[in-house]
């Protein structure tokens, strides 16, 4: 699983409003791959994982987080693509 490429969301596989506390949980097994950043910046963030080879996403904003599970577990960082800037100016 790999998150759009451009557009509003670029580089986002999971994204939770900011004021949910609703936890949000991924779990799987086997060959795991899922890249981009996971958004639950309210909530807890509760990643499982179990077998030989799993990458599980690259950023992770939470308000807590959890990772467990049996097994490999990789946390791919990957700085590209970054968030877009805002550039406040004021105008007459």
């Amino acid at each position: 699983m790999t998150p759009p490429t451009s557009g509003i969301y670029q580089g986002m596989t999971f994204f939770q409003d900011r004021t949910s506390t609703t936890p949000l949980s991924i779990s799987g097994g086997g060959g795991m791959y899922i890249t981009g950043t996971f958004y639950a910046a309210g909530a807890m963030l509760n990643i499982q994982g179990s077998g030989v080879n799993n990458t599980i996403g690259s950023q992770y904003i939470s308000y807590d987080l959890t990772l467990g599970g049996n097994g490999n577990l990789t946390i791919d960082y990957t700085a590209a693509p970054k968030p877009r800037t805002r550039v406040l100016t004021l105008v007459e």
